[in-house]
């Protein structure tokens, strides 16, 4: 934001209307500070995760490359099999897949405590509980 010259005590003091005005953007500078403070903690969240990621990934990857050492010395395993299926499978996951399905699981969750401040009996609350059920399933196809 550019420079700012607030007005002086006294020209607040001697207007109402400026006085309210600056009280106002003094609470919206105020805010737009916490935001930014937010974001920046976000972004760190952001780059930790991302590094987690890269890191499990690439251990799961040495894993993969162990068990396909097993599976060529001791021959063909269901199991071992299905582990490498399932990590593959995994990887092949994009993260807005991952998180549209935590996003529907918090909908979900919402949805539900909405439903609590209905009687048990309430019809109200039985609909609700269907679009969270609703939400949940659409969760797990994710």
């Amino acid at each position: 934001m550019t420079d700012f010259i607030w007005p002086s005590d006294q020209d607040r003091a001697e207007s109402e209307e400026l006085n309210r005005v600056c009280e106002y953007l003094e609470e919206v500078l105020d805010e737009r500070d916490a935001w930014q403070r937010m974001s920046e903690q976000y972004k760190r969240e952001a780059y930790a995760l991302a590094a987690h990621v890269d890191r499990m990934e690439r251990r799961g990857d040495q894993m993969a490359i162990e068990l396909r050492d097993w599976l060529g010395s001791y021959g063909p395993d269901d199991e071992t099999e299905r582990m490498l299926e399932v990590w593959e499978e995994a990887k092949s996951r994009r993260p807005e897949a991952s998180l549209t399905r935590l996003k529907a699981e918090w909908q979900a969750e919402a949805v539900v405590e909405f439903g609590y401040r209905y009687g048990p009996e309430s019809e109200v609350r039985a609909a609700i509980q269907s679009v969270a059920n609703e939400l949940r399933r659409q969760a797990e196809e994710e």
